[in-house]
């Protein structure tokens, strides 16, 4: 006060005291005052324009910078309410990050009051709203919040995550995941809709191109899936790096409740289709997960629905193939036609009868399913069956339904055609099916090519069908188109043959009919007339049926023609025929 008055008092300027002389500190009169708490006196000279407000220390350091720098909270204030610069920085610090540094919640109030940008950044780029959080001072939080600080400043709603300051955990920020994927995947149902409300990106795909709505899914969020699911620009069709939509997440994740709210949003979300054109009912079925096809049933998916691939199956024709019978049985039930057919128009029974599937028949036969139906070749079910060897298919059709045994396929063959065409082990058993069922079957008629069922059995090496054939009495003498018989196609069954001749045939066979003599090829005339082979019943000319003996095991004991072949057979035995 004495030096303050004698200034006054005093009229030669050289004489007056200076109180803006620096010590070797850079410290004056005026700041000393400060950090001494002398404010009274701080405030007179400033009032008598003795001392400046502006003045730095030797470290270029000015006097609000100081203040709070030694958490002079009364010197800040006093400085801050003398109209200080409030954003003057030092060493690349502004005021109100100082303050925050030093933890000075009034001083930072009293510089948003007077006006200090709240949005200055630091060298690393973050906020003084994140350095006040990042420290927990939540105080200075609110105060900045208060103040209507940008909280959004310098931030991206949708940045995935980043490494630390100092490179840590690099690897978690390959994941790429957005706040709102962690906030779903962490169950946080308020920082979820708080996002939302902010216009995050909704849609935004991590590393694994997952949106945080397949995050929920997967983590079982039901709440969030709603809060996602309710947001407007949500797009349900987004597949993941699995070619999985959300729709199909909640399928393979068995989260029943999250795909029908998805359904009540997106009806049409089970009906997606994925790389190899099925749906999900498609996939549930194929897979045997009865309870996915339950919860697709109960949902009212279409049950017709096609793959949308060349073989243009239904759900139906996908659980025949595999064999599930409590899922046909829940298809049927759910208004599943039955006798829909796929692109080479096979039925259910076709597949049912190519993949074995005897049960499977039997339901499909109860249900009332055509037995007759044939496929683009023109095959019935029973042609499949035997085809493929098939005998509890073919026991099932023959036994279960009014199947027609002799529809003639493409190539003009009959089941028992097939059978002998495609010869499988228990053919002998088929057949003997074939004849329980139908026992006036004709044995001996032709195919497209003339072929019998004994000629074809013949060629393809089945001497078990072969011998049935036989013993049932088919006619070993017809030829084929061809002109070939059994007696004059070349085989590896010679053998057998011979011994068909001489053991197999136990009653008397049909007579053949041909224009020309089977042995020599002879054409019939007035003068060249037909004979007949009584033991194996092939027509042949006079000059090849000279022979004549009794054949006691047709009861035949005066002698009769036979060919030369029979004659040895007979006489002479396998052996020597041969």
């Amino acid at each position: 006060d004495v030096y303050i008055q004698f200034r006054e008092k005093i009229t030669e300027e050289n004489l007056k005291p200076n109180f803006n002389i620096q010590d070797e500190h850079g410290q004056s009169i005026f700041s000393l005052t400060l950090w001494m708490n002398m404010l009274t006196i701080a405030k007179q000279l400033l009032l008598n324009r003795h001392a400046q407000l502006e003045i730095k220390d030797c470290e270029q350091t000015p006097l609000l910078a100081q203040a709070i720098s030694k958490q002079n909270v009364q010197a800040a204030l006093f400085l801050l309410e003398q109209g200080v610069d409030v954003n003057e920085k030092t060493h690349g610090l502004s005021p109100i990050q100082l303050a925050v540094k030093h933890h000075l919640p009034s001083v930072v109030e009293a510089l948003c009051r007077n006006g200090a940008n709240m949005n200055v950044v630091d060298e690393n780029r973050n906020s003084v709203l994140w350095n006040a959080l990042d420290s927990g001072q939540e105080d200075i939080a609110s105060i900045l919040v208060k103040f209507d600080c940008d909280s959004t400043h310098a931030c991206d709603i949708n940045s995935p995550r980043q490494p630390g300051v100092n490179g840590e955990a690099p690897d978690i920020c390959k994941t790429l995941e957005s706040p709102l994927h962690l906030a779903a995947q962490w169950g946080l149902e308020r920082v979820v809709s708080t996002l939302i409300e902010y216009h995050a990106d909704i849609n935004k795909k991590d590393a694994e191109a997952n949106t945080p709505l397949h995050v929920a899914i997967i983590n079982q969020h039901t709440t969030i899936i709603n809060l996602l699911l309710n947001a407007p620009s949500l797009d349900l069709t987004i597949r993941n790096k699995q070619n999985q939509t959300p729709f199909a997440c909640a399928m393979v994740a068995k989260n029943n409740e999250a795909a029908n709210l998805i359904l009540k949003r997106e009806p049409r979300a089970a009906e997606q289709l994925d790389n190899k054109g099925r749906n999900f009912l498609h996939v549930a079925v194929q897979n045997g997960d009865i309870e996915s096809v339950l919860f697709l049933l109960t949902v009212q998916v279409n049950v017709n629905n096609r793959v949308q691939d060349a073989s243009q199956f239904t759900p139906l024709h996908l659980c025949v193939q595999i064999g599930s019978e409590i899922i046909l049985r829940n298809l049927i039930l759910a208004g599943a036609n039955i006798n829909d057919v796929t692109a080479n128009r096979r039925s259910a029974l076709h597949i049912a009868a190519e993949n074995n599937r005897g049960v499977i028949c039997s339901i499909l036969l109860e249900n009332h399913i055509h037995a007759n139906l044939t496929d683009a070749n023109q095959n019935t079910a029973l042609h499949l069956a035997v085809q493929h060897g098939n005998l509890d298919v073919v026991r099932c059709l023959l036994a279960e339904s009014d199947i027609d045994v002799l529809t003639l396929n493409s190539k003009g063959m009959n089941c028992l055609h097939v059978l002998a065409a495609h010869p499988q082990g228990n053919a002998q058993a088929i057949f003997e099916q074939i004849l329980k069922h139908h026992p006036t079957f004709p044995l001996d008629i032709q195919d497209g090519q003339g072929n019998t069922a004994l000629i074809l059995a013949y060629k393809n090496g089945h001497g078990q069908l072969c011998r049935a054939l036989v013993s049932a009495g088919a006619n070993l003498s017809i030829c084929n188109n061809d002109s070939l018989s059994i007696f004059t196609m070349p085989t590896a069954m010679k053998y057998y043959f011979y011994y068909y001749l001489s053991d197999i045939i136990t009653r008397e066979p049909p007579w053949g009919e041909s224009e020309t003599c089977l042995e020599c090829g002879m054409k019939f005339t007035i003068t060249n007339r037909r004979h007949h082979c009584r033991h194996c019943g092939r027509v042949l000319c006079k000059r090849c049926s000279v022979n004549e003996l009794p054949i006691m095991k047709f009861n035949l004991q005066k002698p009769v023609r036979v060919c030369q072949l029979c004659n040895d057979v007979l006489t002479l035995g396998v052996m020597a025929a041969r």
